[in-house]
């Protein structure tokens, strides 16, 4: 999954993925433009491929922060 988004100044953006419970599963990894984009390969922090399902995701950039929902599908 790519996260793409307009970051104009080139500050460090961060991205975290949460299962429905809340709890982190993981955090994005700069993409293939690390200025305005983000991954996340469908691993766990310990890289375990995740069960499909739905995860939140939250991207935080100067200050601001976007969520929604991702599906993963196996």
């Amino acid at each position: 999954m790519i996260f793409k988004f307009s970051n104009p100044e080139l500050l460090s953006p961060a991205g975290q993925i949460y299962d429905l419970s809340g709890a982190l599963v993981a955090n994005c990894a700069p993409g293939p433009n690390p200025d305005d984009c983000l991954e996340w390969d469908g691993k766990s922090s310990d890289h375990v491929i995740v069960p499909g399902g739905i995860y939140l995701y939250q991207v935080t950039l100067n200050g601001k922060s976007w969520t929604g929902t991702v599906v993963g599908a196996r």
